[in-house]
């Protein structure tokens, strides 16, 4: 494992152009298209994830980080936010002690906390030969801790212009608040999201459904984006949509379905279902729905916890399925793994990272490749 070179800050698009990156020609690849890496930051903060003593509740939170490091570095290089030397010392010995190799780098990129996805960039790439710009650019959205939900979110807002510095790509600001969990891209146009995340007051309070949909498209070239209405219980964030609906494939989503009918989780689920089966795609044709289970409630002092097997998580080689010591498991594994079927399906066991009320595609962004 190495640590880079600082790099000298990368200068972001000239104000002689536009500020539209979708105008440029850029837009946001689909999670299953090649990655030259993943970005995670490494996790510390003990408020996050409660019960049992801090130190033995850390322990087991290491234990699955770095199985998860593990299963991304066999495929993909792998980027990590530590504080400082003392953290990176820390990630380095337990990464050894659980027999973690492959390319890992770390970042001396301060966090509140581990949540990478939803606070660090996204990366849009332009592949055009006629382009004269940058292949790639970094997108910093605002970050409020998941409207206000974390109690500390000001290191974690400042990480998205960090990330491009570090990785020498313009940065560019997404101009409004947005977690990366709460928009899924097919990478051909189609963005799904939800009315309880991108609507609520505590992100952008007065920001109309329009206003938010061409920001979606200006940022990340999405011409439809689809609105499921809410979230699931236990997903504090207010409905990322990642922890229910994830594209397969560019005209295949992938939903979590509830089958108890008493369940808190039942009439939302379905209701998604419903909504995504009368979407329309070009040529007057309909999406392809495949749907997964859901485990049975994971509870901690009796408040729910997002379990969900949606949250899963795509290398260049794998799919990355969180588990939850559920008969459910082995079908989740196996539905999934038929969806993907040229990945091999790494199952990690997320019950301790779950207990922060986070699911396991939070952790990690993708970095596509140039």
């Amino acid at each position: 494992m190495t640590r880079p070179h600082n790099h000298p800050r990368s200068s972001s698009l000239g104000s002689e152009h536009p500020s539209s990156p979708t105008f440029l020609g850029y837009h946001l690849p689909a999670e299953w298209e090649p990655h030259e890496g993943t970005w995670l930051a490494w996790p510390h903060n003990h408020a996050t994830w409660p019960g049992r003593s801090q130190s033995e509740r850390m322990q087991l939170v290491y234990r699955s980080f770095a199985q998860l490091v593990g299963a991304i570095a066999a495929d993909e290089a792998v980027h990590i936010s530590v504080n400082d030397s003392q953290m990176e010392k820390l990630a380095h010995d337990v990464l050894k002690k659980y027999n973690v190799a492959g390319h890992i780098q770390f970042h001396h990129v301060t966090t509140d906390n581990a949540w990478c996805r939803d606070h660090g960039a996204t990366i849009v790439v332009n592949h055009s030969d006629q382009s004269s710009y940058p292949t790639r650019v970094a997108v910093d959205w605002g970050y409020n801790g998941c409207g206000m939900v974390a109690a500390r979110f000001e290191n974690d807002n400042a990480v998205a212009s960090q990330m491009a510095r570090i990785m020498q790509m313009p940065c560019v600001s997404g101009g409004m608040i947005l977690e990366g969990g709460s928009v899924e891209s097919n990478g051909k146009g189609l963005a799904i999201t939800t009315e309880s995340c991108l609507l609520n007051p505590n992100r952008n309070p007065g920001v109309k459904r329009e206003q938010i949909e061409e920001r979606l498209s200006s940022m990340l070239g999405a011409e439809t984006v689809i609105w499921l209405p809410n979230g699931i219980a236990g997903d504090e964030t207010g409905g990322h949509v990642d922890l229910m609906a994830r594209w397969i494939n560019e005209n295949t989503v992938a939903v979590a379905l509830e089958t108890d009918a008493n369940d808190a989780n039942y009439r939302t689920l379905h209701k998604n279902l419903e909504l995504l089966q009368r979407v329309k795609l070009p040529g007057d044709k309909r999406l392809k729905i495949e749907t997964l289970p859901m485990p049975k409630p994971v509870t901690q002092d009796g408040i729910r916890l997002p379990a969900t097997y949606t949250s899963f998580y795509l290398t260049n080689h794998s799919v990355i399925v969180p588990t939850f010591e559920q008969p459910t498991d082995q079908t989740a594994c196996e539905k999934i793994g038929k969806l993907f079927p040229t990945r091999n399906v790494v199952g990690i066991n997320c019950l301790d990272i779950l207990h922060s009320c986070g699911g396991l595609h939070s952790l990690m962004m993708q970095i596509p490749m140039a």
